[in-house]
């Protein structure tokens, strides 16, 4: 009963967390102007824009060879016996580890199916379909790597690239992971600009996008880490520390961009800042907890988690 009733209080607490987005602080008067958060937000714009053409090329290659790799083994399962195959299609996303795990424990409480799959598997058939298999994997792949966010974002596999700690934070996946995000950092980032100046902020900032990245290094997932949330974590875990009774304007946001201009209220809420962003990052450790054995997409928490922490010590510092 503790655990319904713990349960239902996350549940809660993540639906009422999730309902509002910072859109300003009450330090609206700044000495100098933002220049740097400003050249921020323009460049992420101008990169998505910039790149969409790009995108939908590559795209249209992508979704074409993931269609003829899913026929093809929607017409051959028993390839899926095959702990290579298995171990391929996991390493690349294409199938949960969970989902890997259950054939092959399917398998061991059925010794008899295992043994015709083993005799099968050592086949002139099964060697063909495997080779196959490999050729229209290989293209899935490379079509994939040739996409803007596998160039540019932070590399799955381990296989990243050092200049992609920072352009990683300058992609964005539809328009609405964009102007969220932008929405948090403007929330936020220019008063730390102002106090603590245009180099300064502009450095934080990068290293909070190569921080971000940490637990993808440490933790590789099978899809690139793109966005621009794990610096912007930062700036909330910097404004904590340095502003934490400075009161930040919330706005009710009803799920998308389309609920909200629906809405007949728009209600809006002026709270301390140690109360939204302590409940920012206890809504990422939530959310990190069940979803952590997810590695191929979704939200980032833990780049979120890695920013935030960076970003307070920065500013303890």
């Amino acid at each position: 009963m503790f655990e319904l009733f713990m349960f239902v209080c996350i549940i809660i607490f993540l639906v009422v967390i999730g309902s509002f987005i910072p859109i300003g602080n009450e330090n609206s008067t700044v000495r100098r102007l933002p220049w740097v958060t400003f050249g921020i937000m323009t460049l992420c714009v101008l990169i998505y824009y910039g790149t969409l053409p790009a995108q939908a090329g590559s795209m249209k290659e992508v979704v074409q060879s993931y269609g003829d790799l899913q026929k093809f083994l929607d017409q051959n399962e028993a390839l899926a016996a095959d702990d290579d195959v298995r171990n391929k299609l996991v390493q690349h996303g294409l199938m949960a580890k969970e989902e890997a795990e259950m054939i092959k424990d399917q398998l061991k409480k059925n010794p008899e199916l295992a043994s015709q799959y083993e005799t099968w598997l050592r086949t002139a058939e099964a060697r063909e379909l495997r080779e196959e298999f490999n050729k229209k994997l290989t293209a899935f792949v490379e079509a994939r790597k040739g996409s803007v966010n596998y160039r540019f974002g932070f590399a799955p596999n381990g296989e990243w690239k050092i200049y992609q700690l920072i352009t990683c934070a300058f992609l964005h996946g539809g328009y609405e992971h964009l102007f969220g995000n932008l929405i948090f950092f403007f929330a936020i980032a220019f008063v730390l600009e102002d106090y603590w100046g245009r180099g300064v902020f502009l450095s934080f900032y990068l290293f909070g996008a190569i921080a971000a990245c940490i637990p993808f290094i440490v933790s590789p997932s099978t899809v690139p880490l793109i966005g621009a949330s794990g610096a912007i974590s930062a700036t909330m875990g910097a404004f904590l520390i340095r502003l934490p009774r400075t009161k930040i304007k919330l706005l009710f946001w009803p799920g998308n961009i389309l609920g909200f201009l629906l809405a007949k209220k728009r209600l809006m809420v002026m709270v301390p800042s140690y109360v939204f962003l302590i409940s920012y990052f206890i809504e990422n450790l939530i959310m990190w907890y069940f979803n952590r054995k997810n590695a191929g997409g979704g939200t980032a928490f833990s780049a979120h988690i890695a920013g935030f922490i960076y970003g307070a010590a920065f500013a303890g510092v």
